[in-house]
């Protein structure tokens, strides 16, 4: 393969790489904000 395209080929796959990431850092970021509910214990 010629090394320009070789280049390009690496230039894109980053690219790609750094979208993805850059999606899931979002997506983890809004599910660790989970809220619980508080279910309290009764006494039997």
């Amino acid at each position: 393969m010629p090394v320009y395209l070789r280049l390009y080929y690496l230039k894109r796959l980053k690219q790609q790489y750094d979208e993805e990431n850059a999606a899931y850092e979002k997506a983890t970021k809004k599910s660790s904000k989970l809220s619980r509910p508080s279910i309290k214990k009764s006494n039997r």
